[in-house]
């Protein structure tokens, strides 16, 4: 069974998922540079390394961009020293977006997370992640105005990003500039 594979001369982990209802083999790369591959319980293991072979363009594509992402590192000090001073910020540029889209978020809060940068809960309540602290405010306000817009529009079909390009003309160059971090 393969527990490693080697693309371009670099040896990455591979892991295995066995689902049992799955009908069909996906293969996605983690941030951490390994590669899972999630499988049904009968495919054999030929058929994996097929598929594998198959997908090493993609795979080694994919390995680039995550290469190619700058992470964003802070430490629990550093977040319950600062979090205050974000949520601050974060609180005007709610307060100053909310007014043009016309909406009322019924609580914000800051966290320290890992993989998003905000969210939006049906309830109203909207999460930013404090890695955007170390953004710059072009950036921030995109994933404001974005949180903002899913209280009109819950989903991210071409009504929502209409609404948010109402809002800000150049979302999607803030977006491609979001894109490089993590």
């Amino acid at each position: 069974m393969l527990n490693q594979i080697k693309i371009n001369e670099k040896v990455f982990p591979l892991i295995i998922k066995i689902k049992p209802h799955s009908r069909r083999i996906s293969l996605k790369v983690s941030r951490q540079k390994e590669i899972v591959i999630t499988k049904p319980a009968l495919l054999s293991f030929g058929v994996v390394e097929d598929f594998v072979e198959k997908n090493k363009d993609w795979l080694c594509r994919q390995l680039q961009k995550i290469e190619s992402k700058k992470e964003i590192f802070i430490d629990r000090e550093e977040f319950l020293k600062n979090k205050d001073d974000f949520f601050d910020l974060i609180t005007d540029k709610v307060f100053y977006f909310s007014k043009i889209l016309q909406v009322q978020p019924q609580k914000i809060k800051i966290r320290l997370g890992r993989s998003r940068w905000g969210s939006c809960s049906r309830k109203g309540i909207l999460n930013f992640n404090f890695r955007l602290s170390k953004l710059s405010e072009e950036i921030i306000d995109y994933v404001v105005v974005h949180e903002l817009c899913h209280l009109r529009e819950f989903n991210h079909s071409k009504k929502f990003w209409d609404l948010v390009q109402s809002v800000m003309i150049d979302y999607s160059e803030r977006r491609k500039k979001l894109k490089n971090y993590w």
